[in-house]
């Protein structure tokens, strides 16, 4: 679960925390600074994944037919 992608999302947050701190927002008072940047966050991490998803649709589709059966291998390969 706390894999390389969640722990540099971990990092991010605490960033914006210390940015947040540093800049005078007592996070005691205005707990809404930060759940609404861990909202923003979130929201961009989603419009990113579905960029990705629609990019790597677009690349598959202009392969020719030898590398989609390479793919096709490495992901048989890594399922066993």
């Amino acid at each position: 679960m706390w894999d390389s992608r969640w722990l540099a999302r971990l990092a991010a947050l605490m960033t914006m925390s210390a940015v947040l701190y540093v800049l005078g927002v007592q996070l005691e008072e205005n707990s809404w600074a930060l759940w609404s940047i861990l909202a923003l966050s979130m929201c961009l991490e989603h419009l990113a994944f579905q960029h990705g998803v629609a990019s790597g649709i677009e690349i598959y589709a202009s392969l020719t037919p030898a590398q989609k059966l390479e793919i096709e291998k490495m992901l048989k390969d890594d399922q066993e």
